[in-house]
């Protein structure tokens, strides 16, 4: 099955903590990812930050609830599928912080092996959007 791969690179007028801080609180992704219809932090470690969490998400091409294992580090989160699901067999991504004074250089990079049945052009095309738009909404949440 095809395995899509995007990435984006935004700069949040916020200090590094306080994106980092957004990045973790799983439980607020829907208000500021497009897509994002419910999560769910289903673990935690013991210094707080989720290491399992559930999310339901809705878009053209489908609707999935899944869940996804974390690691954190000091300057960014990574995150990997569970268990496979009806429209993924993987998912790994990473939010990638670097503080830059004031402000903070976000890049997140998501790459899916999924059963979408689209020509790759258009899947391409939705992946890009949707982490392109992920940045945004983390950028426009955070300053807001």
């Amino acid at each position: 099955m095809p395995v899509d791969l995007s990435s984006a690179t935004v700069t949040v007028n916020a200090p590094l903590a306080d994106v980092l801080t957004v990045v973790r609180d799983v439980e607020s992704y829907p208000e500021w990812l497009p897509g994002f219809r419910a999560a769910a932090v289903l673990k935690k470690n013991p210094d707080g930050t989720p290491a399992t969490a559930r999310f339901t998400v809705e878009f053209a091409i489908g609707k999935d609830t899944y869940d996804v294992a974390y690691e954190h580090h000091a300057t960014d989160a990574t995150w990997t599928l569970v268990k496979p699901t009806s429209l993924q067999k993987s998912q790994r991504g990473i939010q990638r912080l670097e503080a830059q004074g004031d402000s903070t250089l976000v890049t997140m990079e998501l790459e899916i092996d999924h059963n979408v049945p689209a020509p790759g052009f258009i899947r391409r095309r939705i992946f890009a959007s949707f982490v392109d738009n992920a940045a945004r909404g983390l950028k426009g949440y955070v300053e807001a």
